[in-house]
């Protein structure tokens, strides 16, 4: 399977599509609640968080996975200083899971960010979400457990990861 990664805007990434993605990777994999689900994840929530980078799997044209990088200065951003990035929402549909999408989608979220003057990239996970936590730790992300948090009924792991500019 080959996929094709850009932006929702070079993607063409429709409302539904966005509803489709988190709701097999949040909803029906039991992550979040069904009301909790329809007040934050709305479509238009999720445009304005930051910069949505998708994934499309090529035979089909069918979006396989997303997620997005919310800047410092997006209302979005719950804990990200100046300078630094969060990642939110990465999602990948079970159908196209095991096939090194979610690399893929951290892949371009990363390059996106090269150079860029971030100096961090913050992200959470559910402490549930072993395979998340593996791959996350794989591209340099570390657990800082002075920030883990809970959010109702839920415990999240805290983890980030220094960025740092490279000399062309």
């Amino acid at each position: 399977m080959k996929f094709k990664i850009g932006t929702s805007g070079e993607l063409k990434l429709a409302d539904n599509e966005i509803t489709e993605i988190l709701k097999e990777a949040y909803l029906d994999e039991g992550f979040i609640d069904l009301n909790k689900f329809k007040t934050s994840f709305s479509p238009a929530s999720i445009r304005n968080r930051g910069v949505i980078y998708c994934a499309r799997e090529i035979a089909s044209n069918e979006i396989a996975g997303m997620v997005i990088g919310v800047d410092y200065n997006s209302s979005a951003k719950l804990f990200a200083k100046t300078y630094e990035i969060e990642m939110h929402l990465l999602g990948v549909k079970p159908k196209f899971r095991n096939k090194g999408l979610a690399k893929l989608l951290i892949e371009e979220l990363l390059e996106s960010v090269n150079n860029t003057g971030y100096t961090k990239m913050l992200l959470w996970t559910q402490v549930n979400m072993y395979t998340a936590h593996k791959l996350y730790k794989a591209y340099g992300f570390i657990h800082n457990p002075s920030r883990d948090f809970k959010r109702g009924d839920r415990d999240f792991l805290f983890f980030e990861k220094s960025l740092q500019e490279t000399n062309s």
